[in-house]
Order: C-alpha cells, then sequence, then structure tokens
C-alpha cells in the first residue's frame, strides 16, 4: 500500500480539495481521478495539460455513473419525520428532484445522474 509509507515516488496523496490536487497533478504531469464539478471548476490552463482518458454517463450501468444521494440521519427523521418524508418523496418524484438532478449543470454540461 503505498499510500502507507511517509513518502512514495509514484504515489502521491493531496490532502487537501479535489481542485488542489487536479491542479498538482498538472504542474507534475501525474494522472488523478477526479469528478467532473471538479474538472469543470478547474482553470483553462490547468485543463490544457492534462487529457481525459475515461469519462462516465448518464448510462445506469456505467460503473463511472455519478448519481445524486440523499442520505436521511436517524436523528433528522425521529425529530422532523413528515417533513424529512416530504422531502424525500420531492426528491424521487421525476417532476420533483430528479428534474433537478437532471438538469443541474455546470458550464452547460450535466454533472449528475439520475437515479436508475
Amino acid at each position: 500500500m503505498p499510500w502507507a509509507y511517509d513518502y512514495s515516488k509514484w504515489y502521491h496523496q493531496y490532502p487537501r480539495f479535489p481542485k488542489e490536487a487536479l491542479e498538482a497533478a498538472s504542474f507534475l504531469s501525474e494522472y488523478t481521478i477526479t469528478d467532473l464539478g471538479t474538472w469543470l471548476s478547474a482553470s483553462d490552463s490547468v485543463k490544457s495539460r492534462l487529457k481525459i482518458y475515461k469519462q462516465g454517463s448518464n448510462d445506469a450501468s456505467d460503473p463511472l455513473l455519478n448519481p445524486a444521494h440523499l442520505l436521511l440521519g436517524a436523528r433528522a427523521s425521529s425529530s422532523h419525520g413528515d417533513l424529512c418524508k416530504a422531502f424525500v418523496d420531492w426528491v424521487i418524484a421525476s417532476d420533483g428532484g430528479q428534474a433537478v438532478v437532471r438538469t443541474f449543470a455546470k458550464n452547460g454540461q450535466v454533472l449528475y445522474s439520475e437515479a436508475p
């Protein structure tokens, strides 16, 4: 496990944010894995030094599917059960939250895929 060593010549961890990791990979000519939102937020000078080898799609069978997830904590549901249920119902509705997910875009590119 290269990340277990204090320093590795070929594996680097960037403890900051994904955007900084992407910038570092571009300056050091390294590989990285990132999400579409981070890629679209990167400057043109960073993106011009990198190449996309594989990008996910909105196909539910794609292993790089980028779904938006809803997590409901136990304390939230116990103290505001009706409100939480209404929110969950809205999120999974095709004309509610799924419409927002389906159309949420940055620079004209949709970032997430609907729930399969």
